[in-house]
């Protein structure tokens, strides 16, 4: 039993890394836990209390529409809740962002607290008003 551990151990692993280089992401960005979970990715960690992180592409015609209304959101909001693109298609630190957060559908909004937890995610295009009341409801604003 051990050497079958032991080995499919060393395959995930051997993979993993496989799959790390061939699509470009940074290898620094694989972790391997002590329990033997693969975990890859990274989080954000806020500059203050609280984060809005927009997982997309410029290639997505629901992420693009999304634009406007997060310029408005960040003109509003900008002093307290930092609201961030993550490019995952094109750019290796937005697939790392995807990756460490699990994301596979585009336009993904992560809202994440200071330490880079997530305590809320939606996905596909929401409006300024639906955003503003997962802030509300996050408490986040009144």
């Amino acid at each position: 039993m051990k050497k079958w551990l032991i080995k499919h151990q060393f395959a995930l692993i051997i993979t993993s890394i496989a799959i790390a280089v061939i699509g470009g992401i940074s290898l620094f960005a694989w972790l391997v836990l002590s329990n033997n979970e693969v975990v890859e990715g990274e989080h954000y960690t806020p500059t203050g209390e609280y984060a809005l992180l927009d997982l997309g592409s410029t290639n997505c015609s629901p992420c693009i529409r999304l634009q406007p209304v997060l310029a408005e959101l960040r003109e509003e909001y900008g002093d307290t809740i930092d609201i961030v693109f993550f490019d995952i298609t094109n750019t290796q630190d937005g697939a790392a962002m995807a990756n460490g957060y699990k994301v596979n559908v585009m336009p993904t909004l992560l809202f994440v607290d200071k330490y880079g937890r997530e305590k809320k995610r939606i996905v596909g295009f929401h409006t300024k008003e639906q955003i503003e009341e997962i802030f509300k409801e996050l408490r986040w604003i009144e």
